[in-house]
Formats: C-alpha cells, structure tokens, sequence
C-alpha cells in the first residue's frame, strides 16, 4: 500500500499518497499524481503515469490489470509509483537530517528537481567533456580519463546525475577493489570524477558533489630529488664532457630542468623566443589554462647561451630515462634517477638554499599552496631522518 506515509516533527508534518486526477484526457486516461501534505498544505505532483480511471484503486494507490493492461504491465507501473512514494520518502529524510525547514512549495520544487537530474545522463557528460579537452590537455591526461571512463562503464553503464551520492562512490569503490585495483588506481580515478562533477557543477548543472562527504584515500607517491651533493656530482659531469654525445645532451637538458622546475613536456616545447630580460614565460602542457614565468639563473643561462629557436634536442622520455640512469651510475649516484626527480631537484634545493615557498608556488605553477608545502615537508623528514647519522659518533 502506497498511502499514509506520514512523518511527524514538532510543528512539522509529512505525509504523501497517490490519487488519481479528474481531468479524463480523449483517450480515456487520467494522470496519477502524487499527493503531498506539509503543515496540512497540499501540492500535487505529476508521476507520468496515466490510467483509465476504473484500474485505479484510490484506496491502496494501487494500478490494476484490466482490459489491454496486462498484469506485467500493472506490476510495471506500479513499481514506477512505488518508486515516486520512495523518492518524496528519501528527499524529506534527508531535509530533515540536514534540518531544513520544508515547506510544500518548497518540497515541489526539490522533487522536480530531483527527477530532472534522475534523467540527465551523467555519462553522456563525460564523453561530451573528453572530446572538449582534446587539444588542450596532454594525450597522457586524456588517455587517463578514459580509463577512468571505462572504469566507470564497466560498474554501470549509464549514469544520471541524480544517482551521484556518497553510496554510488562508495559501491563504485568496492567494485574496483574487486577487480584489483590499488589504492593509488582507484584514489586517481575517484580524483578524476571528482573533477568532472566540478566541472557539470561550473557548467550549471545543480548537485553538490559526492566527494564533499567522501574521502578518497591515496599512498603519498615517491618524490626523490637529488641532494646538493649529488647535483653538484652531475654538474662535475657534465662540465668534463666526458659522457657519450646522447648522455651529454640528455644530461643537459636534466640539468636545465634542475635550475628552472620544468616538466619533461615543457622542456620539449622549450623555445628560444620564451625568454625575453631573462625570464622565461610559457604556458605549461599540463594546464594550458595559466602562464608560469621562472627567471633563469646564471647557470640555466649558460647552458642555453648559444642557442636560437627550440632550446633543447630532446629524444622521448623512455630514451631520455634510460640514459639518466646511466648517468647516475657514472656519477656514483646511488638512487633511481628519472627525469621527473629533476623539478623535485629544483624545488628542495631552492627552498634548501633559503628560497621561499609562496614564490616557489609561482615558479612552479602550483594552483595550490599546500601543493608546494609537500617539499617543506619532504625537507623536514629529510633533515629528520639525517639527524639520527649523530647516533652513529
């Protein structure tokens, strides 16, 4: 029975049925509506379901068979009533947890908006939003969302937005430890949908987003960075010249990262005519939605001082990888040596050398502060871990 579902709150009072509408249509059917009382305020919302009058009981707010409805049929339909009387349920609960003070007007106006929402397609969204990002986001990002699209699909393959809550992430997150995803996996593609939830929210769409109230969980990934020592080794290095032509320009290019922070992307869009009073001014391949400007050294200078045009030959990231390590092992630098610890180089040695952190923000293009503060950190448990060598006198 789908009636007399009531709800009592001091002064407040819920109760919501289904009743038919008068108005009989030419074809004989009548719309069934769903019967709200607030505060003995009645509003009447449509269900989209319309009967011939004599099936409907307005006693249970029950749909009988009859005539060309078969019984599946009227099983149907009153699964999709059902449903309705469960929705008005969940959406006063959750006013009421929240303590909102509902009105019947108001309480319209929330269900309407709810069954809009049920029946915009999340999914549809996302894909529309791939192909806007083409062009304007690195080939790796792009590929990123789409596993993170896929992921999603294969969990459920058509998502409205009104099914966006903390139990659909949660659900969500169960089934990708159920296939075996780690938790740096999943915490990447729960960051990428949060972001294309941000991003419907920007764009209009009225939902507050799920991970307001769902902490995504990730392990803090690995950030080495070479010590002042170590650095300097390279630069011994490559002031001998004694590296093999490939080295010695992979070893160049590392280098130029170390004194500026740059990724390997931006290093291989690197151009001469970037740099006007010494600071070089580019927009990153990551985000192209910002301007970085880093004023070079005296040492970033004097690697790039002949140079017209692109600044660097840079051969791919596996090549570039490949090599580094080799240099590390000529160095008798005891550490995994990528391009990427280059610009963690930068960072810890500028901070190192008395740097501060709200202008190595702005050189390293961080959006965030608290980004940036991840190498203070890094400096700090550094210093810690150092300090224990004096129980070894």
């Amino acid at each position: 029975m789908f009636r007399n579902n009531i709800y009592k709150d001091m002064s407040r009072s819920f109760s919501c049925k289904l009743t038919q509408e008068r108005y009989v249509k030419k074809n004989g059917k009548a719309s069934v509506l769903l019967q709200i009382i607030i505060n003995r305020k009645k509003r009447y919302i449509p269900t989209g379901v319309e009967v011939q009058p004599y099936l409907f009981n307005s006693n249970t707010g029950k749909i009988q068979s009859g005539g060309a409805l078969s019984k599946n049929d009227a099983f149907d339909l009153n699964l999709v009533l059902q449903k309705e009387i469960a929705k008005a349920n969940d959406l006063i609960i959750e006013a009421r947890l929240r303590k909102e003070m509902i009105t019947a007007d108001s309480f319209k106006d929330l269900f309407l908006k709810a069954e809009i929402l049920s029946k915009t397609n999340f999914t549809d969204f996302l894909n529309e939003e791939i192909e806007r990002l083409k062009g304007s986001r690195q080939k790796s990002t792009i590929k990123t969302y789409e596993k993170t699209i896929r992921k999603l699909s294969q969990f459920r393959n058509d998502v409205s937005f009104g099914e966006l809550t903390k139990s659909f992430i949660e659900d969500f997150d169960r089934e990708m430890i159920r296939n075996g995803l780690s938790q740096n996996t999943r915490s990447l593609h729960h960051k990428n949908l949060g972001k294309f939830i941000n991003d419907a929210i920007d764009r209009g769409i009225n939902i507050t987003s799920p991970y307001n109230k769902y902490k995504r969980v990730g392990i803090k990934g690995n950030r080495d960075f070479l010590t002042l020592k170590e650095l300097r080794k390279l630069i011994k290095l490559y002031k001998k010249e004694n590296l093999i032509p490939e080295q010695q320009n992979v070893l160049e290019y590392y280098l130029f990262s170390c004194y500026t922070g740059l990724r390997f992307s931006d290093i291989v869009a690197a151009h001469h005519s970037n740099i006007i009073d010494n600071i070089y001014t580019y927009i990153p391949v990551k985000n192209k939605e910002k301007v970085v400007k880093v004023p070079l050294s005296k040492r970033a200078l004097k690697l790039i001082e002949y140079r017209k045009g692109k600044l660097f030959d840079t051969v791919t990231d596996q090549a570039t990888n490949r090599s580094l390590k080799q240099i590390a092992e000529i160095a008798c630098i005891n550490k995994k040596v990528t391009f990427h610890t280059a610009r963690h180089t930068f960072a810890t040695t500028f901070l190192s050398l008395g740097g501060k952190v709200e202008v190595l923000q702005k050189i390293m293009g961080h959006s965030k502060l608290e980004t940036t503060m991840v190498y203070v950190h890094i400096l700090e448990e550094d210093m810690i871990s150092q300090i224990s060598n004096m129980d070894k006198l």
